[in-house]
């Protein structure tokens, strides 16, 4: 580790570089690919643009600059202009050969002439990662964790950009990505926010399926982020006892920041180094986190991704989807993450949409949100040309529904369908903690009322009458909600609000531990008919925070929800009417 000033980085040695440079060398580095005739307006433009670009790089790596060329390439002239501009850098220049194009440009640290990679590492002020990671090797396929601290804050790493430009074959180069907790990441544990998890099993020897397509594409994992325990739904403070709750950046500072995907959430909020959050949805677990810090986020249809290598909370109803501040990176990451896969109708055009259903269930006050999102959608009618229509799903299923064994389809199925399969899909953590440990393992309160204190419908039986409820509703929605007809069809989409009208604070004490799942919410559409929503924030609105006592601000954010085997590809021009 080394600092310039104030920011910290981290040395990692090139494993496929031998020395290449005069042993006598050591210091901070900065190696270019420079054409036949390097000019100083070539060199100068190339140092701006990478101040402006990369936040590892600085001028303070001009120390040393480095020439490279491969042994066929022509001999590099510098010209007497260039050598002013790097005279007045005070900068040693040094030009040297290298076997291949693997060393890209960049910054670099040099040791007794032995080139090393860049990270700066960065301070997580609010607490989102469980663990910082950093690859093995140069591959970037398998992690360990990095121990690094500031005090009590973790330090997260991040490479260079400049040393994984973007290509047709990885369009995903240098992204830099955190991963939930849930998810397996190879030569890291999984804890689920549990201490008890975190005892008993070792570090993972894979990674999750569609975590490693990103791998693939180029991401890199920069950590593991926090989750409500097990992936439930949990209220800060009081519920999460194992970890404490990330802070959200938004407001005061201490509204909550919601779950379970609460750490990427967070991360994403507060960290500008971050590119896109990883995590998963059950009942809200994406959505919920980026309404409250609001973000993108993107819940692929049910089945758009490979779940192996995730933890199972409920089957039915998980999908694995992302969190982004920006929608240019949310349509990149989509259409090469899910291009290949089942979400096929990614050039459909505008064009095919000929209904925009408000759902009226969901609407706001009649305060400044409600205005918010009325000029939104106005603003979408505008967008498409076509006319929104509001409707009520609960009046329309009470007028249309089929029977559904005497329930409507928000009464309980939502818990009764998550409630069985976590205690069955946990069944073999207890059964070994108990064997090597002699106890009982720990769990937060929430996870222990569902585990010993559970709902009338967590058994076999409730949930196969709480599958056959979703079944129905996703029939019944699909067909006269969303108007589908033909598969890979995009005609209809849904809008509704999902933010906060006012503040929803972390320090707040409740009765008892926070039990959801139960009535009808917005968030249980996508889960219960298996299509995919984008969440796209539009606005922000005033409150009197009771914490800074002055005027600060909520984010006001839309889900949007097409039907299944689209990817929402018409994100884009719809963020923009935002």
């Amino acid at each position: 580790m080394f600092k310039i000033e104030e920011t910290a980085f981290l040395a990692r040695r090139l494993l496929h570089q031998s020395r290449i440079l005069d042993p006598a060398i050591t210091g901070l580095c900065t190696v270019l690919r420079p054409p036949t005739l390097v000019s100083s307006e070539w060199l100068q433009d190339k140092v701006e643009k990478w101040n402006q670009d990369d936040d590892v790089f600085q001028s303070s790596f001009t120390a040393n600059v480095v020439f490279i060329r491969e042994k066929q390439d022509p001999v590099t002239e510098i010209s007497p202009d260039s050598l002013q501009v790097l005279q007045e850098w005070q900068s040693n220049v040094v030009l040297t050969t290298v076997d291949s194009q693997r060393l890209s440009e960049g910054p670099y640290y040099v040791q007794s002439g032995v080139i090393h990679t860049v990270w700066r590492l960065f301070s997580d002020t609010h607490e989102a990662f469980m663990t910082a990671t950093i690859p093995r090797n140069e591959a970037f396929h398998e992690y360990r964790n990095l121990p690094c601290s500031n005090g009590c804050r973790l330090m997260i790493g991040a490479p260079s950009k400049l040393y994984t430009p973007k290509s047709e074959k990885k369009p995903l180069d240098g992204l830099r990505i955190s991963v939930k907790d849930n998810i397996d990441l190879a030569g890291i544990k999984t804890t689920l926010s549990c201490r008890s998890c975190e005892r008993l099993y070792p570090p993972k020897d894979t990674t999750a399926a569609a975590v490693q397509r990103l791998l693939d594409l180029g991401a890199i994992v920069v950590g593991k982020t926090k989750l409500s325990q097990f992936a439930e739904v949990e209220s800060p403070t009081a519920d999460w006892v194992d970890f404490h709750c990330p802070f959200n950046p938004r407001g005061d500072g201490y509204l909550t920041p919601e779950g379970s995907t609460t750490g990427g959430a967070v991360s994403l909020a507060a960290y500008d180094w971050l590119d896109v959050s990883i995590g998963t949805d059950t009942g809200g677990s994406l959505r919920e986190p980026a309404s409250k810090q609001g973000l993108f986020a993107l819940r692929p249809s049910w089945d758009a991704l490979p779940m192996e290598g995730v933890f199972p909370l409920a089957v039915a109803l998980d999908t694995i989807g992302f969190l982004c501040r920006d929608v240019d990176v949310l349509h990149e990451v989509a259409a090469a993450w899910l291009g290949d896969n089942n979400e096929p109708n990614i050039s459909v055009s505008l064009r095919d949409l000929t209904k925009i259903t408000v759902l009226s269930d969901f609407e706001y006050g009649l305060g400044l949100a409600k205005r918010v999102f009325d000029n939104f959608v106005s603003r979408l009618e505008e967008a498409t040309h076509v006319q929104s229509t509001m409707i009520s799903l609960i009046d329309n299923w009470k007028q249309k529904s089929p029977s559904c064994d005497g329930k409507a389809a928000q009464q309980q199925t939502i818990k009764a369908i998550k409630a069985f399969d976590l205690w069955k899909n946990t069944q073999r953590f207890r059964d070994e903690y108990q064997q090597k440990f002699g106890k009982r393992p720990y769990v937060n309160p929430t996870i222990r009322l569902r585990w010993y204190h559970p709902p009338l419908e967590s058994t076999a039986d409730g949930q196969k009458a709480a599958l056959k409820r979703k079944e129905i509703f996703k029939k019944w929605f699909l067909e006269s909600v969303l108007s589908v007809e033909a598969p890979n069809e995009l005609t209809t989409i849904t809008v509704a609000p999902i933010s906060d009208e006012e503040p929803k604070y972390r320090d707040v004490y409740k009765q008892g531990p926070w039990m959801g799942g139960n009535g009808f919410h917005c968030n249980f559409l996508s889960p219960l008919t298996g299509c995919p929503e984008v969440v796209v924030p539009i606005d922000q609105i005033p409150y009197q925070s009771r914490v800074t006592k002055r005027q600060e601000f909520l984010p006001i954010v839309v889900a949007i929800l097409g039907p299944p085997d689209n990817i929402l590809h018409i994100q884009r021009k719809l963020a923009n009417s935002s």
